[in-house]
């Protein structure tokens, strides 16, 4: 609470009390003003292009990946969004090779890769 004598203070319901202090300690900072700009701040970087839209976009990266047989079952199963593919974590992407049927092998592979290519 503010006192008479304008400081503030804090006193607890089992009668313990902080220590009273000026009101202008706490707001020194304030009163002062902003800090003088030295330079402006950095530039924020671009945002990061966003992978086009549409199944074209994903085709191109199943065959980046030798799974381009699975293009339509991705279209059928409306995994159209190469932006939000590409987000997915692996579980996410077990979920998509069994949605859209993948084979086994074909799975393990987009599970484990996703769209980059494996390193031979």
């Amino acid at each position: 609470s503010v006192n008479n004598d304008g400081t503030f203070g804090v006193a607890y319901e089992d009668g313990e009390e902080e220590e009273a202090v000026p009101l202008e300690d706490l707001f020194h900072e304030l009163q002062a003003g902003p800090p003088p700009a030295s330079s402006p701040p950095p530039a924020a970087p671009p945002p990061a292009a966003r992978p086009p839209l549409g199944m074209p976009a994903v085709e191109r990266a199943l065959e980046g990946v030798g799974l381009e047989r699975y293009a339509a079952a991705f279209d059928e199963q409306g995994f159209d969004d190469l932006g939000f593919l590409l987000q997915m974590n692996a579980a996410e992407r077990a979920a998509v090779a069994e949605g859209v049927g993948m084979k086994p092998g074909h799975a393990g592979k987009f599970v484990k890769h996703g769209f980059e290519a494996p390193v031979a």
